[in-house]
């Protein structure tokens, strides 16, 4: 009998270690103010919920041309600990998704999350490769653990 994860390989069954998932969305005040209120808590994900591998993909949606005024960039960061696999799909393949290069991953409705910290007026301070056309925006990012 092969355990979960044994006879696989690579970032998505690192059984050594842990990896990053990140979000990004423009959020009002009160819909971070929960995350705010619940900081050493566990909560569950109240839906399906995308995130991806890659942090320029999710700045991407942090802070599209049309973020409203009322709305603040925000950043999810999400440390998930790698014993059993996630809890969800890895969306990087074509059979599943129509954007492969998003290294998108659908984190489960109920997915049990700790929420860390939540650090607001976060500026980027870095002008090097990609990252540079985020230079000097600042966003509100939200620290959160999964234990897969």
């Amino acid at each position: 009998m092969v355990t979960r994860g044994m006879d696989l390989g690579g970032v998505d069954w690192n059984l050594g270690g842990s990896f990053m998932l990140f979000r990004g969305a423009p959020m009002q005040a009160d819909w971070i103010k929960p995350y705010s209120d619940k900081v050493g808590k566990w909560i569950n994900l109240p839906q399906s919920t995308s995130a991806s591998k890659d942090p320029l993909v999710a700045l991407g949606f942090a802070m599209p041309d049309w973020i409203k005024d009322n709305q603040t960039p925000t950043l999810f960061v999400i440390a998930c600990g790698n014993s059993y696999g996630i809890q969800g799909l890895t969306m990087n393949n074509e059979a599943y998704t129509a954007y492969p290069s998003e290294a998108e991953v659908l984190l489960t409705e109920g997915c049990p999350i700790n929420v860390l910290a939540v650090d607001y007026g976060v500026k980027i301070s870095n002008a090097l490769g990609q990252i540079g056309f985020y230079n000097g925006r600042q966003m509100t990012v939200v620290h959160l653990f999964h234990q897969a």
